[in-house]
């Protein structure tokens, strides 16, 4: 745990909670580290945790050090929570750092207060959305909507972001159920910047699920609550939503040129920068010119895997395959998408929209037909990779 937790955690009017923590890694008994953020943090070894955890129930505040640590993360996850819009890169990377303290705390909860933890799993929807951890994410969400306990908007929070981790995941009558009811709620209670937030998801979700109409209804809906908000950071994601369906329908010139109205918007936003790197590289390849659509694709892997988004990544790759192998590495583009479908899978990603597989099929079609018999080794070869291999394969590789 980082010092500012072990101190409220673990500290009191009389321990100096932080001291001792020093005074145990000076002893061998705790353990120091710096994280990539420059920050210190503790930990215990195994032997030492499990002797504490003894001594803690013997003394009979074992109880009480879980409601102060629940206490914590949740107030860390809430802050994360109310900054998420203008600040979500940074709120999602620090929450990161701690996801197994925030794990932890979940346990808590459900063990302590249903109302508590389906709080906290309602903050905790959007990152586990923007950081791709889809099997996790559902699995506590749905373990907190079991309760009984609770606010509805904090039980309206984990519907809408349990049903757009579904659509992820190939689901869509429930997932959309789910989002919907989420939704009822906070136009009930007049919730415009919630309401917004989950119509850009549910418009996600619906793109997934190849409901293009759906998805720009509910698109077009979130830029108009984004407008009302003034919110940038909600106004930058509601159209860059807006611009993935415009480019998925077609609209090469419209998707173009918003999509370079939102690099002029972007403001730092990794989601947003990204993704309209991907629409103008998108929009290339519809035109039939892979060479001017890979600069593009790669800028926006570059930018997808600081994001630390693993879905976005192993899409990107596949935009780099495509316009890899339709500038005449065939073998590249064969790999490349094969470690693509491969982290799909990894991650538990459902991914299978009909125009994305056209071009899909567009690009990487005619390399197969050329690569003969070698097609199939190479495509083997290529779901060897992990993800981080396959992005470093992927810029070093296809440079120009």
């Amino acid at each position: 745990m980082p010092p500012a937790a072990v101190e409220v955690v673990c500290g009191g009017p009389d321990i100096d909670a932080v001291e001792a923590a020093v005074r145990l890694a000076d002893r061998s008994l705790a353990i120091t580290t710096v994280g990539s953020d420059g920050r210190s943090r503790f930990g215990l070894l195994d032997t030492v945790r499990e002797y504490g955890r003894v001594e803690l129930r013997a003394s009979g505040e074992e109880q009480a050090i879980a409601e102060r640590h629940l206490a914590y993360w949740t107030a860390v996850a809430t802050a994360a929570f109310e900054q998420r819009h203008e600040d979500r890169d940074e709120q999602a990377d620090a929450l990161e750092r701690e996801v197994g303290e925030l794990r932890l705390a979940l346990d808590r909860a459900h063990a302590i207060d249903s109302g508590v933890e389906l709080a906290l799993a309602g903050r905790l929807g959007w990152f586990w959305i923007h950081h791709t951890h889809l099997t996790e994410g559902r699995r506590l969400l749905d373990r907190a909507l079991s309760g009984t306990g609770g606010d509805e908007l904090d039980r309206a929070r984990c519907l809408c972001a349990a049903g757009t981790l579904a659509s992820m995941q190939g689901g869509s009558t429930d997932a959309f159920e789910s989002i919907e009811a989420g939704l009822a709620v906070l136009r009930r209670r007049g919730e415009l910047v919630e309401e917004c937030a989950a119509l850009d998801d549910y418009g996600w979700a619906m793109f997934f699920q190849n409901d293009n109409a759906g998805a720009m209804v509910a698109f077009e809906r979130a830029v108009q609550l984004a407008d009302q908000s003034g919110i940038p950071g909600l106004i930058r994601r509601a159209n860059t939503g807006l611009c993935q369906v415009i480019v998925a329908n077609g609209d090469v010139d419209r998707g173009r040129d918003l999509a370079q109205q939102l690099l002029r918007i972007s403001g730092g936003d990794l989601w947003t920068s990204h993704l309209a790197h991907h629409f103008v590289a998108d929009c290339a390849l519809f035109a039939g010119d892979p060479g001017a659509a890979l600069p593009s694709y790669r800028v926006a892997l570059e930018l997808a895997q600081r994001m630390g988004n693993a879905v976005e990544t192993a899409i990107e790759i596949q935009g780099v395959a495509m316009a890899a192998a339709g500038s005449g590495a065939a073998e590249l583009g064969i790999r490349l998408n094969a470690a693509a479908e491969a982290a799909f899978v990894a991650i538990g990603f459902d991914f299978d929209v009909p125009w994305w597989s056209a071009l899909l099929e567009r690009y990487l079609g005619p390399a197969r037909l050329a690569l003969g018999d070698e097609a199939g080794a190479i495509d083997r070869e290529g779901r060897t990779l992990s993800l981080n291999e396959a992005v470093s394969e992927a810029l070093e590789r296809s440079r120009a």
